[in-house]
């Protein structure tokens, strides 16, 4: 079937910003960095539905997170439901949180998948990969499990993505650019080229975010760097790990979990340096709070510790145990001081750190993100840890000098 007549077949109008372009490109693999709210999901589903109808062939949309994999895979399953005679016999078109998958009359199958999975991402020849988001997807599993499952059949690959700095997602995209590569094409699109968006939408975020979170958002530019809230990460790496001398003063900082996600002890000395580090889960309260009284005591000086929720019966015991502690609550304000404070003494190059992996990363990928009602939130990408970071952030909100503690309403909770 023509792709005009099977546009027209499913009465889907492609949008003159982009979408009808890169639709009608037989380009093996297509690469689409775009702003927000440019359409990406929807091109992409319709991409998938017109493999709906040809017999035997395997698709999967895969995103950084099922969560995410899901908003292509909605599109696509909004289209099959209501139609029965797509569907194999057995009833297989399934949108749920444990499977996406759709199965039709003629074989061809579907499937949601998560690259926070990898396992789940091998063992498959297919015909079709879509994968949304791929800038926030590491480029080990593109190169390891997800370019292999289209050898066999020579399939195709849609990769769409807002940027986010100049990662494996925008070497893919150069390729694209490249007469070298002829079996790539990539197209660019700010948020303005989808006509459907009101230009004083744009032009009212343009105002209201930071200039970079603005460039990277909406006007889909590869930034040097990572693009997100930390710049010039690795240029402070260095060695820092020490004991503590007679006299010395410290600022620890103190992120708490239990369970899901890591507590992590940061201590910084007088000059900024990364002197102690600690990451740990699975630990009962009772040795997280021995572990603290431990650090402090080798480490004499302030802590700093996330006193939200779980946090403040902890920084009380403390409290009246007679530590130099000061509790943090946090809120979105709270939250963006205290990222704001951290983002500065780093791009001043005011601390430094040893080359810890999960710190580096965690600094590395920590970002702008627009939310669905366009306020500007900093935080890890969805499916990541921030412990490292938020525990960091701590411990240099008491080093940055303050001399009084600086509480937060318990009503505007984070």
């Amino acid at each position: 079937m023509k792709k005009e007549t099977f546009l027209a077949d499913i009465g889907f109008v492609p949008h003159t910003g982009g979408q009808h372009e890169a639709f009608m490109s037989d380009a093996r693999f297509k690469i689409l960095c775009n702003g927000r709210r440019w359409g990406k999901s929807l091109y992409a589903a319709v991409e998938a539905i017109n493999y709906l109808f040809r017999e035997n062939r395997r698709v999967w949309v895969v995103g950084p997170t099922y969560d995410l994999s899901r908003k292509v895979f909605r599109e696509i399953y909004r289209y099959v439901r209501p139609r029965r005679k797509i569907w194999h016999p057995d009833g297989h078109c399934t949108d749920s949180k444990s499977e996406m998958r759709i199965l039709t009359n003629w074989g061809t199958e579907i499937l949601g998948k998560s690259a926070d999975n990898p396992d789940s991402l091998i063992g498959e020849g297919l015909d079709l990969l879509i994968i949304d988001e791929a800038a926030r997807i590491k480029e080990s599993i593109w190169d390891e499990n997800l370019r292999p499952t289209l050898t066999d059949r020579q399939g195709k690959a849609i990769i769409i993505s807002t940027p986010k700095g100049r990662n494996w997602f925008y070497r893919l995209w150069t390729r694209g650019k490249d007469p070298q590569f002829p079996l790539y094409s990539s197209w660019q699109h700010p948020t303005v080229d989808n006509p459907h968006i009101s230009p004083e939408e744009i032009e009212e975020a343009r105002m209201t975010l930071p200039d970079r979170a603005f460039r990277q958002e909406y006007l889909a530019e590869f930034l040097e760097d990572t693009g997100g809230v930390f710049r010039n990460v690795r240029k402070l790496i260095r060695k820092t790990f020490r004991d503590p001398k007679p006299g010395e003063r410290f600022f620890i900082g103190v992120d708490l979990a239990k369970y899901m996600d890591f507590t992590v002890i940061t201590v910084l000395d007088e000059r900024g340096d990364l002197v102690y580090f600690d990451r740990f889960n699975h630990i009962d309260w009772n040795i997280q709070k021995d572990r603290i009284r431990y650090i402090s005591k080798r480490y004499p000086g302030k802590v700093v510790l996330d006193s939200t929720g779980v946090g403040d019966p902890i920084y009380e015991e403390l409290r009246r145990e007679g530590l130099n502690i000061e509790g943090f609550r946090f809120s979105s304000s709270s939250k963006e001081q205290l990222i704001n404070n951290l983002s500065m003494l780093i791009e001043q190059g005011n601390l430094h750190y040893e080359d810890i992996p999960e710190l580096i990363n965690e600094l590395e990928i920590f970002e702008y993100q627009i939310t669905p009602s366009r306020n500007l939130k900093m935080s890890a990408p969805e499916g990541y840890h921030d412990d490292c970071v938020i525990s960091l952030a701590l411990a240099a909100w008491g080093f940055r000098g303050s001399s009084k503690p600086v509480f937060f309403s318990r009503s505007d909770n984070y």
